[in-house]
């Protein structure tokens, strides 16, 4: 993981997933992602493919290619949210843990967000539980 962007409450997270199998591995579309709390349970998040119902960010609405990913390489997605709160009634939707599968129906692995110094990262998607996700590409070294 690469960490956030926080401008004006939009939140972008960069993840890198590397193959280290000994087979190609073809990936198309958006990798399966679901919140967690600090628990590891579940969030009531909605998550999408692309950006638009979010903000505008044209990469992030950039139709699913194929993408090879050979032994040793790597393909990179992200997230997109907003801090945002439209109902001040509801508690914060905090996520600590994404539970993450390169595609659906693939085995799935928990990961907890960190910076590039280490320090955890939150998904604080404020009270609107919406999350969008960016097609994966290659990896640029």
């Amino acid at each position: 993981m690469k960490g956030t962007e926080a401008a004006t409450g939009l939140r972008v997270m960069t993840l890198e997933a590397t193959n280290c199998g000994t087979e190609d591995l073809e990936l198309n579309g958006i990798p399966s992602v679901t919140v967690l709390d600090a628990e590891r349970t579940p969030l009531p998040v909605t998550v999408r493919q692309g950006a638009a119902w979010i903000s505008a960010v044209e990469a992030f609405d950039a139709a699913p290619q194929p993408v090879v990913v050979r032994p040793g390489e790597s393909a990179v997605t992200g997230l997109l949210w907003r801090n945002t709160y439209t109902d001040i009634s509801a508690p914060p939707v905090v996520g600590e843990h994404l539970e993450i599968a390169v595609a659906a129906g693939r085995p799935a692995q928990v990961f907890t967000p960190v910076d590039a110094d280490g320090n955890h990262l939150t998904i604080d998607l404020g009270s609107t539980g919406k999350l969008g996700v960016r097609p994966w590409t290659a990896a640029t070294p």
